[in-house]
C-alpha cells in the first residue's frame, strides 16, 4: 500500500506574503483568496512524482471547494479529504480517524499548524507558514513516508 500524505495547503504551498505583493508569474490563483506559489508547487510536484503518496486534503480549502477541483488545480490525484478540515485539535483527530478507518500503515502530515492541530506530532512536518515548504521539510517527509507507523 502506498503511504498516505495528509496535506494542508495554506502555509505549505504558499507563505505569509500577500499575493498582490508578489510577481504575478510566481502566483497560481485557485479562486478568490486562495493561491499557491509556483516555486513551492513545483517543489511539491517533484516530491509527489518521486514518492507517489495517496494524498488526502486537510486544508480549509476543502470546506469551500470540491476535492476534484483542488485536484485539478494542484495537478495531482487526491484520495479525498478528512471529515473535518477546520482548525484546532479536531483537524488532527479527524486525520487519525481517517488513518484508522482506511487501515493506513504509513502516513505523514504536511501542515504548518503543527501542535496547534495535532496531539501527536511524530508524523507531522510543520513548515514555517510564513515561508511554506522547504527542501529540508520534504527530506523529513520523505523519511516519514518510507517508515511504517
Amino acid at each position: 500500500m502506498r503511504p498516505f500524505l495528509y496535506l494542508d495547503i495554506d502555509g505549505v504551498l504558499n507563505g505569509g506574503t500577500h499575493p498582490s505583493l508578489l510577481p504575478a508569474e510566481t502566483v497560481m490563483r485557485f479562486r478568490s483568496g486562495d493561491h499557491v506559489l509556483v516555486p513551492l508547487h513545483r517543489m511539491f510536484l517533484d516530491f509527489y512524482d518521486e514518492v507517489r503518496p495517496s494524498v488526502v486534503v486537510v486544508s480549509s480549502w476543502a470546506t469551500c471547494a470540491q476535492v476534484a477541483d483542488i485536484s485539478r488545480f494542484l495537478g495531482i490525484p487526491l484520495y479525498g479529504r478528512t471529515d473535518y478540515c477546520g482548525g484546532g485539535l479536531a483537524r488532527g483527530d479527524s486525520v487519525m480517524e481517517h488513518v484508522k478507518a482506511h487501515g493506513v500503515a504509513c502516513h505523514g502530515i504536511l501542515d504548518d499548524a503543527g501542535d496547534r492541530c495535532y496531539r501527536d506530532t511524530s508524523r507531522v512536518v510543520a513548515p514555517d507558514g510564513r515561508v511554506g515548504i522547504t527542501a529540508d521539510d520534504l527530506v523529513r517527509l520523505r523519511l516519514l513516508l518510507s517508515a511504517p507507523d
